[in-house]
């Protein structure tokens, strides 16, 4: 087997270990870290404070995820043999080799069914894991291909520093994928004949496999990670010598300091004796080890005489009888062994306690008439069930000064649940909503649901929203339908679901002229997209935009539609069986419906409409007819911003079906840009949810547009002149985000315009501005451009 290079440290290692794979399996050998299974992101190192970067590799279709704190980003390569992600100064890059073959799949694996981590990382993680880059590795059982494999190389390391690196693998199937492959490390072999089924070598849809090792990136601060079939150790034997890879995650090892103190007390009695103990100090610190304790100067330190440290013993260093019932501040610093600190300020206060039961007097009598109901004493005087609990509620009077609950109260915030079982659960006894997910914490304890977590089941459907929609905040599925509450419109009815998405206006199925917004009155251009001959449909004329391949135009008045797809058929479909009121413009919509323009998909069909009234709200119909059972999907964007996600050929993906008699349309509300061109882009995949479906090609049949809301005049309102100062004010109707000119002309000659601002800024729907000149006539002209 290969040699390790003793200048590239690891702090674990596992040298000739044998990782047993499936029953019968061959084992792979494990020579630099540790290759186990992860059933959750509890699993896996996810510290955010020592992170460096993490790839959710090709797809990035669901932009940043937060997965324990640690954001994964998308790399960018769903079509591409190479991805590339970025963090700060340190960029991870996966390629794969080209020859013979390999790819990028976005939906290569079901979501596997992770649990733990924080609200809605389990959830996320599994979305990380469906997406690949993968590499053919043997050309046949046994034969390796020379040079191929995935690369994926860290840059921006800091030299000299050690970094845990995370390679995460889903399998996506049983046993029948055990595929083979070496994983070597700045040309050093770390893996030989790793199992794409790892760890206990059993793949289920609730697991998935990770190699894990620490590395030094060496002087040039690049760390260059390779999966092959065969980069040395044992010869390849198998069936599938392919790599693949889901994501990376790198943390710094690098030393850190402390990242908080704690004090486990900070009330102490007046009258106690220098030396008493007020609390012991401890730290937060992710590299563990001792840690040394200083009162120290700077803020905050205002009270440091008054105290000291012994170890890590927060004591009295005076005589504090005559100063009970203050508040005193204090600076501490935390050192670990690597001489890294960290200083924090803590308010410590002195009881002014006279029965001394370690109680504040003026606290205690803020709920009893006399200091002798509550103590602060387990065995002292009081008329309580339990003597140092009056309310009997779990939580001591003691903890009940500490946490600012109500010691007279079980039930301080009113949410069902005593302040001792909350304290006991970790939940806030004054707060009855801990989790802020709209149910409160003594009803979560009869639901069985989580009050810690918003979303018990990791749905990301808070469980207030879930009882309140009818949802079982216990179940992700809650109709079993196999599709998650958060995505399913239906999660209650198990036979009606649908990803499509419409973020503005509606998708709607139509079955004739009548079931379409076609009013005459409002109508501004409609438009038979790859048609050769006008139609009317229940008066509103259908312009033809030509049968000419790459783009086509149709124009109405000052308005205009373009559009641009390289692709036309003009017979596409049998035209529907329309009905309706007028049985010619049933028949006409139908031959309208006959013929569309479409591209292949990932190439975008677009329509510009152009000519429209800046601020005029219109309406958008996209008609579309499949002419079969065939259900394509696709992403409809307008002007830049997503409308529908996963639109379909045949509606709502799930709900509608096509029909001899049917067609759909998506209908939307826009107001018009201050260019007066609307932009409409149908493509494979703009935003939201991934891509569905096998066949991403949009196709388009029809284009109406409506006025639905009149845009603002651009004209000058008003012009206040001052005879005695000359000076004019000139105020005009705008659009919020314009910029305006503004000129000066005496007599309204062609070279006689002055311009005297050309960037005034729009003030929203009106603008006014004050010529700096005096203007004394006999006459003078204002304009304002656009």
């Amino acid at each position: 087997m290969n040699a390790i290079s003793p200048g590239s440290l690891r702090l674990f290692t596992c040298v000739s270990c044998l990782v047993l794979g499936l029953t019968g399996a061959r084992a792979f050998t494990v020579l630099e870290g540790e290759a186990f299974e992860f059933n959750g992101p509890d699993d896996l190192l996810l510290d955010p404070a020592t992170n460096v970067i993490a790839v959710n590799v090709v797809n990035g279709a669901f932009g940043d995820l937060d997965i324990n704190g640690v954001i994964f980003q998308g790399d960018g390569g769903t079509t591409a043999v190479t991805g590339t992600t970025v963090n700060g100064g340190v960029t991870v890059t996966t390629s794969r080799s080209t020859a013979p073959n390999g790819g990028e799949i976005t939906n290569w694996a079901a979501a596997p069914a992770f649990t733990g981590g924080t609200p809605g990382s389990a959830a996320n993680l599994a979305s990380v894991m469906q997406s690949i880059r993968w590499a053919q590795g043997a050309s046949a059982p046994s034969t390796p291909i020379p040079g191929a494999g995935l690369d994926v190389t860290i840059s921006g390391l800091n030299p000299g520093t050690l970094y845990d690196i995370q390679l995460l693998f889903d399998e996506g199937a049983a046993a029948g994928r055990d595929r083979r492959y070496d994983i070597a490390a700045e040309g050093n072999l770390v893996v030989d004949d790793y199992s794409s089924q790892g760890g206990d070598g059993v793949w289920t849809p609730s697991n998935s496999f990770a190699y894990r090792g620490q590395f030094d990136p060496g002087a040039d601060g690049v760390l260059d990670i390779r999966l092959a079939a065969d980069l040395g150790g044992d010869p390849f034997v198998g069936l599938d010598g392919n790599p693949i890879l889901g994501a990376i995650i790198v943390h710094s090892l690098a030393p850190v300091p402390p990242s908080d103190i704690l004090l486990s007390g900070d009330i102490f009695a007046a009258p106690a004796p220098i030396g008493t103990v007020v609390g012991l100090l401890s730290s937060v610190d992710i590299n563990g080890g001792t840690h040394t304790y200083a009162l120290v100067p700077g803020a905050g330190a205002t009270s440091n005489a008054l105290f000291q440290i012994d170890g890590n013993a927060l004591k009295t260093n005076a005589d504090f009888s005559a100063l009970g019932g203050n508040v005193f501040s204090i600076r501490v610093r935390s050192t670990d062994g690597d001489a890294l600190f960290l200083e924090k300020v803590f308010q410590v206060t002195a009881s002014a306690d006279n029965d001394n039961d370690n109680l504040i007097d003026t606290w205690e009598l803020m709920f009893a008439p006399n200091l002798i109901d509550l103590t602060g004493l387990k065995d002292g005087p009081g008329p309580g069930p339990d003597s140092g609990d009056f309310d009997n509620d779990g939580s001591s009077d003691l903890s009940e000064l500490a946490n600012g609950t109500h010691p007279k109260n079980a039930d301080s915030d009113g949410d069902g649940s005593n302040d001792g079982s909350e304290t006991a659960n970790g939940t806030d006894p004054l707060n009855p909503d801990s989790d802020n997910d709209a149910l409160d914490d003594g009803d979560e304890a009869s639901l069985g649901t989580d009050p810690l977590d918003p979303d018990s089941d990791g749905d990301t459907l808070r469980d207030g929203d879930e009882v309140a929609s009818g949802t079982n905040p216990l179940l992700v599925d809650t109709d079993g339908d196999t599709f998650n509450d958060n995505v399913d419109p239906f999660p209650l009815d198990p036979t009606r679901f649908s990803f499509t998405n419409p973020l503005v206006g509606e998708v709607i199925e139509f079955k004739g002229p009548d079931d379409l917004h076609l009013d005459p009155a409002t109508a501004v251009i409609a438009v038979n997209v790859f048609g050769g001959f006008d139609v009317d449909v229940n008066g509103v004329n259908f312009q033809a935009d030509g049968q000419n391949l790459g783009s086509g135009t149709a124009t109405n008045g000052a308005v205009s539609v373009t559009t641009r797809a390289a692709n036309g058929i003009s017979n596409w479909a049998v035209p529907p069986a329309f009905t309706g009121l007028d049985p010619v413009s049933a028949a006409n919509l139908a031959t309208v419906m006959e013929s569309i323009r479409w591209e292949p998909a990932p190439t975008p069909v677009t329509v510009d409409i152009e000519g429209l009234n800046p601020g005029a709200l219109y309406e958008i119909q996209l008609l579309v007819n499949e002419g079969g059972d065939r259900n394509r999907q696709w992403d409809i964007g307008v002007e830049d911003e997503l409308a529908v996600d996963n639109f379909t050929s045949e509606g709502l993906e799930g709900v509608g079906v096509y029909a001899i008699d049917n067609s759909f349309a998506y209908v939307g509300e826009f107001e018009a840009p201050d260019d007066g061109i609307l932009n409409i882009v149908m493509q494979q995949h703009i935003g939201g949810l991934p891509q569905r479906g096998a066949d991403n090609n949009p196709i388009l049949q029809g284009v109406i547009v409506h006025l639905a809301g009149p845009g603002t005049p651009f004209v000058i309102t008003e012009i206040d002149y001052n005879p005695t100062t000359g000076i004019s004010e000139i105020t005009w109707n705008s659009s919020p985000g314009a910029f305006y000119s503004v000129d000066f002309s005496p007599d309204m000659t062609v070279n006689s315009w002055i311009e005297l601002n050309d960037s005034v800024d729009s003030q929203g729907a009106q603008t006014s501005f004050t010529d700096p000149e005096p203007r004394f006539g006999p006459a003078g002209f204002y304009r304002v451009r656009r």
